[in-house]
C-alpha cells in the first residue's frame, strides 16, 4: 500500500486518507496516512481499516456534502454510486469554494437580486439590469397593493388625520421584525440547524417573541402618541397595532422560508424586501381596522 501510494502521490489531490475497496471498487473502509506509516510492514491493510465509513451518494446536493465535511472536520469525503462503488472524493478546499458560492447566492437572494455567477464588475450593464429588474418589478407590483389599501381607508384618514402620522412607524415595525425572523430562519436552514419538522417549535417561539417585542414597542408608541398631543384612544390604537404587526411580521418572516423549503424552492427568496412588501399591505389593513374599532371614525 505504501509503495503504491508513493507512485500515485505526485498526481493525487490529497493522500491524507487512503480508501479501501474490493475488486469491484465497493468501498470497504479507510485508513489514514499516519496509521499506514505507523503500521507494521507485515500487516494486512484490512487490519488498520477504520469503520464505520461516512460517504455521500453522487446524487447528494453540494451543500449537504459541505455540511458533512464541516460537521466531522474531514479533510476529504468519499463519493459513491448506488452500488457503493467509489467514484471520487470531495476535499475540504472544494467545500470552501462551495460554501463561498452558496453564501454569495443566499446574500444576493436576500437582497431580492437574481444570483450572479460572475463577479460584479465583469457582469454587463444589461445582465445586472435584468437580474435586479425582474425581482424589483415583482416587488413594485406587490407594493401597489399598499396604495390600494390606503385608498380603501381614505375616509378614515380624512376624518382622523393624526392616524397617518403613525402609519410608517407601524408598517416598518412589522417589516423589520419580519426581516429579522426571515434572516434567522433562512440562515438556520442553510446550515442544517433547523428542519421542516421543527415548524411548530419555530411558530411557538416567534409568536412569543413577537408578542414580547410588540408590547415593548407598543409602550413606546403609546407614550409617543400622547406626547404628540393625541388622545388616549389614538394612542391605544397605535399601541395595539404595533403589538399585532410585530407578531404578524415575526410569524410571516419565520413561516415563509419554511413554506418555500416545503415547495422545494430556495428559502433565500423569502428575503427582507418580500417580507416587508407583504407586511406593508397587512399592516395598513390591521392598523385601520383596529383604529376604526377604537377611535370614532366616520368613513369606510
Amino acid at each position: 500500500a505504501l509503495a503504491r501510494l508513493r507512485r500515485i502521490a505526485p498526481d493525487s489531490e490529497t493522500i491524507y486518507y487512503v480508501y479501501i475497496t474490493d475488486a469491484d471498487r465497493r468501498l470497504l473502509g479507510y485508513t489514514t496516512l499516519r496509521e499506514l506509516v505507523l503500521a507494521r510492514p507485515d500487516q494486512n491493510i484490512m487490519e488498520v481499516r477504520r469503520q464505520p465509513l461516512i460517504s455521500m451518494p453522487v446524487s447528494a446536493d453540494q451543500e449537504e456534502v459541505a455540511r458533512v465535511i464541516q460537521k466531522y472536520d474531514f479533510l476529504a469525503l468519499p463519493i459513491v454510486d448506488a452500488e457503493s462503488r467509489l467514484v471520487g472524493i470531495v476535499t475540504h478546499d472544494d467545500v470552501i469554494d462551495v460554501l463561498e458560492e452558496e453564501a454569495t447566492e443566499d446574500v444576493q437572494r436576500m437582497g431580492a437580486v437574481e444570483p450572479l455567477d460572475i463577479p460584479y464588475l465583469r457582469a454587463s450593464f444589461w445582465q445586472l439590469a435584468w437580474r435586479r429588474g425582474a425581482w424589483l418589478s415583482v416587488l413594485f407590483v406587490g407594493e401597489l397593493l399598499t396604495g390600494t389599501a390606503l385608498r380603501h381607508y381614505q375616509g378614515a384618514l380624512e376624518a382622523v388625520l393624526s392616524l397617518i402620522f403613525f402609519l410608517p412607524v407601524i408598517i416598518s415595525a412589522g417589516g423589520n421584525s419580519g426581516s429579522q425572523s426571515a434572516t434567522l430562519i433562512i440562515r438556520s436552514l442553510a446550515v442544517g440547524e433547523l428542519r421542516l419538522s421543527d415548524w411548530y417549535r419555530i411558530a411557538f417561539r416567534e409568536a412569543g417573541m413577537g408578542a414580547s417585542l410588540g408590547l415593548f414597542l407598543g409602550a413606546i408608541g403609546y407614550a409617543r402618541a400622547l406626547m404628540w398631543g393625541n388622545g388616549p384612544l389614538i394612542a391605544a390604537a397605535v399601541a395595539l397595532s404595533l403589538v399585532a404587526m410585530v407578531m404578524i411580521g415575526s410569524m410571516v418572516g419565520a413561516m415563509l422560508p419554511l413554506l418555500l423549503k416545503l415547495c422545494r424552492m430556495d428559502p433565500g427568496v423569502a428575503s427582507s424586501p418580500f417580507v416587508a412588501s407583504l407586511v406593508d399591505v397587512v399592516g395598513i389593513v390591521v392598523y385601520f381596522n383596529i383604529s376604526r374599532i377604537i377611535v370614532p371614525v366616520n368613513g369606510p
